[in-house]
């Protein structure tokens, strides 16, 4: 909402350049930004897990709290420059009593449009049809997440296990998470340069075909996940028991790990970093773009329920 431009701008450069301001691609680029600040501050996750350990929980709290409070500050100081956009009412009931007027007529959407009623007046018009099915178009690449959530979320479940089977060298093993927003930061750059160059040399690369190939990258950071397990299974001392056969026990009274280092397990967070660029900023992009300005609340509250549905799929599925 606060990128108001819709349409391309011929603009002239005081060298005399003329380039055109391509509103897409724009969006594209705010989102990027969105999400490579977004890692930024998610690599605050280091320094909290070592203010927990070596201060106590209540520091690592004030310091997302005074976080937040700097937020806060920033949103009153801009907030003239802020686009604020009034609330339009809610759609959801009047796009319910279509899906079921709908329903009743063969499920076909056009067929609850008012030009197609005989004798009967509907409260909707056809334009607001034609944006619905806009929006759930849109809603269904959206579902499709489903699993692209559940595969990415094993980072902070199942991938953390992981770690605690091997050799940490010292390192917490819910700290090494952290490697994905280290990752996006240092990929997303790359990665927008990328759109940049094939958009220059005019090769198609739109949003179905990069949710396509962050699919295939999630696919190959679980498959390479897997493999660092079999690792696992295969090293001493435990083998496929990790910190749970005898020959485990130290002379500290602890247990050890498989003898194989947690950093075998640092490329899954960086393939993962790809996924999630190329997956959730297309996303919430596509999200946005394409819903109708009526309904795009409705599908990013689509997104987050999703994204809720998956992470539950995830703790189901943690050892």
């Amino acid at each position: 909402d606060q990128y108001i431009q819709k349409k391309p701008q011929l603009l002239r450069h005081k060298n005399g350049e003329f380039v055109i301001v391509d509103g897409t691609r724009t969006l594209q680029l705010v989102y990027n930004l969105y999400y490579w600040f977004t890692n930024v501050a998610a690599l605050s996750t280091i320094v909290t897990t070592f203010l927990e350990k070596e201060v106590d929980f209540w520091a690592a709290y004030v310091l997302c709290t005074a976080c937040l409070f700097v937020s806060i500050v920033v949103l009153i100081v801009f907030a003239e420059r802020i686009v604020k956009v009034e609330p339009q009412g809610n759609n959801l009931p009047l796009a319910i009593k279509v899906g079921l007027c709908a329903a009743r007529s063969g499920w076909k959407l056009d067929h609850a449009k008012q030009s197609y009623q005989t004798g009967a007046t509907v409260p909707w018009s056809d334009t607001f049809v034609d944006e619905l099915k806009r929006g759930l178009m849109a809603c269904r690449v959206i579902v499709s997440y489903l699993i692209f959530y559940l595969c990415v979320n094993q980072m902070f479940n199942n991938l953390v296990s992981q770690a605690g089977q091997m050799n940490l060298h010292g390192v917490p093993n819910d700290m090494i998470q952290a490697f994905s927003g280290v990752a996006c930061i240092l990929l997303g750059p790359g990665i927008q340069s990328l759109y940049s160059f094939l958009a220059r040399r005019r090769i198609a690369f739109g949003p179905i075909a990069r949710i396509a190939v962050a699919f295939f990258f999630c696919g190959g950071a679980m498959a390479y996940a897997a493999g660092v397990q079999k690792l696992i299974y295969n090293t001493p001392p435990c083998y496929d028991r990790p910190r749970a056969c005898p020959a485990a026990d130290d002379d500290d009274g602890g247990r050890v790990p498989n003898d194989i280092s947690v950093w075998v397990q640092v490329p899954v967070y960086f393939v993962l970093a790809v996924a999630e660029i190329l997956g959730f900023v297309t996303a919430s992009e596509y999200a946005y773009s394409k819903a109708p300005r009526d309904m795009k609340t409705i599908v990013q509250a689509l997104a987050q329920l999703t994204a809720g549905v998956g992470s539950g799929l995830g703790m189901a599925l943690s050892p």
